[in-house]
């Protein structure tokens, strides 16, 4: 696309790289911005405190979420038919079709969701204090995946592959055969055991 949209503690920046200019958007001032996703339709942007900001690229109309619930958005994850939304307290939404729906049951997350990513036909979460859960949207259920660390801060996924980056024990890998997370071995001299963020590109992470 022709922009890129840019989160800040004090609202929503717009790069045109056309002619490489920044524009503030007057809708998002002084909003606090957590996470941003979006579609070929929509951009989403989660927020500390005032719930999702559904921003329509065609119109540059805004529709808020926080009339369903006022919370700090910490994930987003979102395709061309859904939004999943997960919060710093714990919560866990889908919206679909200009309905909100929460998700729970057994093995759900119950910590703060650090990540979000879709595999394989199953969401992934990653969370501050119970490891990894999936959710399996035909059977309505999830699973957990227990670690001896079990804080997590991210997850990145592509067509052949699934990672988490963890606080304090560097990175894992899903292996959909076995049902299974392995240490993702690299020397701490290249690389921090803190994982922030991960980004897939190709066959290059």
């Amino acid at each position: 696309g022709r922009y890129i949209y840019i989160g800040t503690q004090e609202g929503v920046a717009l790069y045109d790289k056309r002619d490489g200019t920044f524009t503030l958007l007057e809708q998002f001032k002084e909003v606090k911005i957590t996470s941003i996703c979006g579609n070929s339709k929509h951009i989403y942007f989660g927020t500390l405190g005032k719930g999702v900001y559904v921003y329509t690229k065609k119109s540059g109309s805004i529709k808020i979420l926080h009339k369903y619930f006022v919370s700090s958005i910490s994930s987003l994850y979102c395709d061309e038919q859904t939004l999943l939304i997960g919060t710093y307290s714990s919560r866990l939404y889908q919206y679909s079709d200009s309905n909100l729906k929460r998700l729970g049951g057994i093995n759900a997350p119950y910590k703060p969701v650090t990540g979000i990513a879709k595999y394989r036909g199953k969401y992934y979460f990653t969370t501050h204090g119970q490891g990894i859960c999936s959710y399996n949207p035909e059977n309505n259920t999830f699973k957990r995946y227990s670690f001896t660390n079990n804080y997590f801060l991210c997850l990145a996924a592509s067509e052949s592959a699934l990672f988490a980056g963890s606080f304090g024990s560097g990175i894992f890998q899903y292996n959909s055969q076995s049902d299974t997370w392995t240490s993702f071995e690299l020397s701490d001299l290249y690389l921090s055991r803190d994982i922030q963020n991960i980004y897939i590109s190709g066959n290059t992470m």
